[in-house]
């Protein structure tokens, strides 16, 4: 057993390993070292940094019942053989280890031996997280090339061993098409980024193996083609199955030139790859914003029941919300998007869900429905609270309102816009269930930096106020009742 397994298989091991049986070879890394419950009678070790071998050691006799508990430690070349490790963790492992020879490690041994040598663990952190930069990582805004923010350094700094997610699908000897599927964490494989980028330098009958990544702003995959400047800790890259390097019986294989068979995925598990212009929520079953509406309304209120009352008036701020989140789709540009998709919608009807399980095509590109239900909300005077959460529920308008590459501008250069909504555009009026918006003209004067109502400032002091968990948690609720009644509309709910 090790971590380089896709999900898929890794659950498998983990079943048979938490079966109730007795004399049985386990061979594995240290991912059994505090995520999986077992207990051995005799534990045998290769080297590896004391704080690693100490909680192998826990794994010996763990239950008290598979006594006496044996514990061997295989000795090898430090300064050939230490990788993934440091020389100097393993050496100071030997030298622990040599002074335990024949001696009780049972924890509390081992702690009175910490005790008595006086052990530390010194740790240099490379990347020190201070509260400027906690409450600049709220703004999770891409680039203006659709990438997001880098936080590898504060989570894993600069070690050698950071990972990507790979996986594998059949998609012809082209390029995989914009509409190939978001993966599941069933297809996902882990690789130590040193040896993916290797393998993808490495030939196998005269060619490189292809790798692609999704780019965001332009709805394309991109050929890795330098992978020492491509390939970045937590990457999701997608891999053809003919390029090998995946074996069901070991798991991740560089020298494995046979190809990996794809995890079969039902239809229901099956989720396009989102883009800064998308709205994957927008395609499914045929639903009316009023219907949708109700059906996301009564998935908060379960969540809002589970949680009690929230502080400062939250549940009503998040009950406003979530009544309001899907008006912007009155717009003209999403309802032509609708019918463009699917001709055979009503046209009297104003529609949540296109009925069409493929990407929306918007005549204005970036358009975004819920920066257009914020701008209705805010004009109707709903708090801010209330305004912020349903800019916020797609992910995509939260601490700025910008203009995207590739938008198109109006008519008048002095005109204000931004993903796809232009300053005196005209919002439809639609019922809402418990409340309706009245038809109502657009304004984009808060996307203005500046002034106590520029809408960063408003959204600055909103965080400030709250606190940026707090203000992302309620955000959260509002996104998982939107997600949850379009899985469940996915799945057949009706109306």
């Amino acid at each position: 057993m090790h971590s380089q397994f896709r999900q898929l298989e890794r659950e498998k091991l983990n079943e048979e390993l938490m079966k109730p049986v007795k004399d049985r070879i386990i061979i594995a890394t240290q991912v059994v070292e505090a995520g999986v419950d077992v207990s051995a009678y005799t534990l045998i070790s290769e080297l590896a940094p004391w704080a690693s071998l100490v909680q192998r050691i826990g794994r010996c006799n763990r239950t008290g019942e598979d006594g006496p508990g044996r514990v061997f430690w295989i000795d090898l070349d430090i300064e050939k053989h230490h990788a993934p490790y440091e020389s100097g963790d393993l050496q100071f492992t030997h030298e622990q280890l040599v002074a335990l020879k024949g001696k009780d490690v049972s924890p509390k041994a081992l702690e009175d031996f910490k005790q008595e040598r006086a052990i530390t663990l010194d740790f240099v952190p490379t990347h020190v997280l201070r509260r400027r930069d906690l409450l600049d990582l709220f703004d999770t805004t891409p680039d203006l090339s659709g990438n997001d923010i880098d936080i590898a350094r504060f989570v894993r700094g600069d070690e050698k061993d950071s990972d990507v997610q790979v996986y594998w699908r059949e998609f012809g000897l082209g390029v995989p098409g914009k509409d190939e599927t978001f993966p599941n964490r069933l297809e996902l494989c882990r690789v130590q980024i040193g040896i993916f980028r290797e393998f993808l330098k490495k030939e196998k009958k005269g060619k490189r193996p292809l790798a692609y990544l999704w780019d965001h702003l332009e709805r394309v995959w991109r050929k890795i083609g330098d992978p020492d400047r491509e390939v970045h800790p937590g990457q999701t890259i997608l891999l053809p199955a003919t390029s090998g390097g995946y074996s069901i019986e070991i798991g991740w294989d560089e020298d494995s030139p046979e190809p990996v068979k794809p995890v079969a995925l039902d239809e229901s598990d099956r989720q396009l790859q989102e883009a800064i212009g998308d709205d994957l929520n927008s395609c499914g079953p045929e639903f009316t914003i009023v219907e949708h509406t109700e059906h996301v309304c009564t998935e908060l209120e379960k969540s809002l029941k589970g949680l009690g009352n929230l502080p400062d008036g939250w549940s009503g701020h998040l009950t406003r919300a979530a009544r309001w989140h899907d008006a912007g789709k009155a717009h003209d540009v999403c309802q032509r998007g609708m019918r463009k998709a699917n001709p055979e919608l009503d046209p009297n009807k104003l529609w949540a869900k296109s009925g069409k399980s493929g990407r929306l095509s918007y005549d204005r590109p970036r358009f975004r429905h819920e920066l257009a239900s914020a701008l209705a909300a805010l004009h109707h005077g709903l708090p801010f609270e209330a305004v912020y959460v349903i800019a916020a529920h797609h992910g995509k308008v939260r601490l700025s309102i910008r203009s995207l590459p590739d938008e198109i501008p109006p008519d008048s250069p002095d005109t204000l816009f931004a993903q796809g909504v232009h300053d005196g555009d005209t919002l439809n009026e639609v019922e809402l269930g418990d409340e309706k918006c009245p038809a109502l003209t657009l304004d984009l004067t808060p996307m203005r930096l500046g002034g106590e109502k520029s809408w960063t400032a408003q959204v600055l002091a909103l965080r400030d106020a709250l606190g940026p968990f707090r203000l992302a948690y309620m955000e959260s609720l509002l996104r998982s009742a939107d997600l949850q009644a379009s899985k469940q509309e996915r799945k057949g709910w009706k109306a």
